[in-house]
């Protein structure tokens, strides 16, 4: 269960707890409208000073500018199709914190709370497939959903997929996401942009 997690280093664990629900469920938010295209051509490297990351884009693709304190990097095609990389610096008590430390029951159980908190936001949203991978060498977790969210021009409904893991006292996401009818057709190529995404030394730069 969650309340059996282990979080090595954290004084206050009940407010930690509350602030990794807040990012998951912002982190289910990133994926508006994100089908993901791959272009086979050379490839578009884009890399990160700050959080010491690299990322591959397909060709073509370009930065738009972001919004908020947590989203790094958004890169987008011509029809508006994106990709982008959220990241979150962790309270100072949770330095040692790492997904390594959590065996995988129990994070099966805590993407189940935090979906479940989600779906007070938006109600007819559904978790679809959910799990525990690794992220450039880095455990983490995957999952997969649908919902709908009404906007000025109407109601849409949304398929993303999200892999989170945590590195150096920072919460990284990728996040991706498209209408339901797309999401098979862009599944595969979004795995492919993920594998690109290696953590670098700060050292390197």
């Amino acid at each position: 269960m969650l309340t059996q997690i282990k979080f090595p280093q954290i004084n206050n664990r009940h407010d930690f707890k509350h602030k990794m629900k807040i990012i998951i469920c912002l982190s289910l938010l990133i994926g508006f409208f994100i089908p993901i295209n791959l272009f086979a051509q050379q490839p578009n490297l884009y890399r990160n000073k700050e959080h010491a990351f690299r990322i591959i884009f397909p060709v073509g693709w370009y930065l738009k500018p972001v919004f908020g304190p947590n989203m790094v990097v958004k890169a987008v095609n011509r029809d508006g199709d994106s990709i982008s990389v959220l990241v979150r610096k962790l309270p100072p008590e949770s330095k040692y914190l790492s997904f390594d430390q959590i065996s995988d029951a129990d994070l099966y159980e805590y993407i189940k709370v935090i979906f479940n908190e989600f779906k007070q936001a938006f109600p007819d949203a559904i978790l679809n497939k959910y799990g525990v991978t690794y992220l450039s060498n880095k455990k983490a977790i995957w999952y997969s959903t649908t919902y709908s969210m009404k906007h000025v021009t109407g109601t849409f409904t949304i398929s993303a997929l999200q892999v989170m893991t945590i590195n150096r006292n920072k919460v990284f996401i990728v996040g991706a996401g498209c209408s339901p009818e797309k999401y098979n057709y862009f599944y595969n190529t979004f795995l492919a942009t993920i594998s690109s995404f290696i953590f670098e030394a700060p050292s390197w730069y």
